[in-house]
């Protein structure tokens, strides 16, 4: 993807699930970090969207991370949705759409649940916490409605 330029136009196909294939953890965060995250968020009784929440702020990919992987090249998203109310940002964990949610939002999440997690993962979630109002990728409903 790192060869597209503005000329060029990719298209993605999301449905459900798509966000268990999709497993690229954020730098400095290793695949056994985000799997054991996932294991205790699972037996913690969180909800799918709390879940989802800190998935995508581990991912390098996630919460809109693949569309701005592909500029300048223009996205399209095909979505096929299983989630109540088909909100883009749920679907396939929004790979292609901005994230609402931030990494205050995961940490508070983890420590809702009393969910341990290594000083390395606590450090990226502090530190794009801190960075959330100059660079976050936002996600516009009206961006998206047909």
């Amino acid at each position: 993807m790192s060869n597209l330029t503005e000329d060029d136009r990719v298209i993605f196909l999301l449905s459900g699930g798509g966000s268990s294939l999709l497993a690229l953890p954020a730098d400095g965060i290793s695949l056994q970090d985000k799997q054991a995250i996932n294991k205790a968020l699972l037996k913690s009784g969180a909800t799918i969207g709390e879940m989802n929440c800190v998935r995508k702020h581990l991912s390098a990919i996630k919460g809109g991370r693949l569309a701005k992987a592909c500029w300048p090249a223009t996205v399209y998203t095909y979505a096929i949705s299983d989630v109540p109310g088909d909100e883009a940002t749920v679907i396939a964990s929004g790979p292609t759409v901005g994230d609402p949610t931030t990494s205050a939002e995961a940490l508070a999440i983890l420590a809702r649940y009393t969910i341990d997690i290594p000083a390395n993962v606590r450090a990226w979630l502090e530190i794009h916490a801190r960075k959330r109002s100059s660079t976050a990728i936002r996600y516009s409903p009206a961006a998206t409605s047909s």
